[in-house]
């Protein structure tokens, strides 16, 4: 394709036109082909992998500027390349998730519940509710309160507990939430 009909497609991309962006697309199929084979995502077909690309090439498009002398294909792989090696990214960073092993469950002025550690990814075996009919009802609501259901002065109120009897009940109750998990391996 000459670069005067590629300017055209551009411009007319530009305003709107569909046509001309399958046109375009087209044109750079290859380009397209040759950096879906450099990148694996297990999630994605082949249809994906041309819709993320026609999603770039028009954003490309309007993007481009021809004063800068540098030509479209330059600027599409560059974006192409880059949305891909993001799509990777985030796809290992989900995939991540569950090996981050263990993070603290527990509010930064609480004391007492500072060694106190969660899996994110709940066992199979743990069901919420037989570990959660374990809880009192004070320690239950300290619970709500760590998953932000609740408000710490709302509880306190209701339950007419002060705010370090609150902490306690907030540590029995992931104390037993615990022992729920290893007793059932």
């Amino acid at each position: 394709m000459e670069k005067g009909e590629e300017l055209k497609l551009i411009a007319r991309v530009r305003k709107g036109d569909s046509q001309a962006l399958k046109k375009l697309f087209a044109n750079y199929q290859p380009l397209v082909d040759n950096c879906r084979r450099q990148f694996y995502l297990t999630d994605y077909d082949a249809c994906d992998w041309k819709q993320e690309a026609l999603i770039v090439c028009y954003e490309a498009a309007l993007l481009y500027d021809p004063a800068r002398c540098r030509p479209f294909g330059a600027l599409f792989k560059i974006r192409l390349r880059h949305r891909f090696i993001n799509l990777c990214r985030n796809a290992q960073a989900l995939k991540r998730r569950s090996q981050r092993g263990l993070q603290p469950l527990c509010d930064e002025d609480a004391e007492e519940e500072s060694n106190i550690y969660y899996q994110e990814v709940i066992p199979v075996w743990f069901t919420a509710e037989e570990a959660l009919s374990q809880l009192s009802k004070l320690e239950l609501q300290a619970f709500l309160v760590l998953l932000g259901v609740k408000e710490k002065s709302e509880v306190c109120a209701s339950c007419q507990v002060a705010e370090k009897g609150l902490n306690r009940a907030k540590y029995r109750a992931i104390q037993k939430i615990r022992e729920n998990f290893t007793s059932k391996k």
